[in-house]
């Protein structure tokens, strides 16, 4: 149980240390230093923002383009680009299938109606045509034998 405490308190203080800003800079002898508190001159300060453990896994699963030198690194600006990128080749994926859905599924909805249509005309019952006035026309034999090939030739796309 003693373990048990140390050991939740040592991960405690390493998260806290994980988590506090790192600064660096570069002395007048051109030595680099490392500390969570700014210097107190007038040296060129860079703070880090939990940089020694984020470092280390940036380096490491960092992506590189393909004409990157061998050890350069991506600046946060490339590495933002590449994201925005991968992110926007990802929605048009799913732009294009869902409209592949919907196209599929209009054309499933297309051919259920031509095989009604031709269910009913090959069934021998009369047929009307409406005309431009809204009157119905009786279709004769050589329409209703017209009108069966023509569906019939639109099934042939259909699965």
């Amino acid at each position: 149980m003693k373990h048990l405490i140390i050991g939740t308190l040592l991960a405690l203080a390493a998260l806290s240390a994980m988590a506090a800003d790192i600064y660096t800079w570069k002395d007048a002898d051109g030595r680099v230093h490392f500390s969570d508190q700014p210097p107190t001159g007038k040296e060129e300060v860079k703070k880090l923002r939990g940089a020694a453990p984020s470092a280390a896994a940036d380096a490491a699963t960092e992506t590189k383009p393909a004409d990157a030198k061998p050890g350069a690194k991506r600046s946060q600006a490339d590495r933002e680009l590449e994201f925005r990128r991968r992110r926007a080749e990802t929605q048009e994926a799913g732009d294009k299938a869902a409209k592949e859905k919907i196209e599929a599924e209009r054309k499933a909805a297309d051919c259920q109606s031509a095989r009604n249509q031709l269910r009913a005309l090959e069934t021998g019952q009369r047929v009307s045509r409406f005309n431009d006035k809204g009157e119905a026309i009786p279709m004769d034999d050589s329409q209703r034998q017209a009108e069966i090939e023509r569906t019939r030739q639109s099934l042939r796309n259909c699965p």
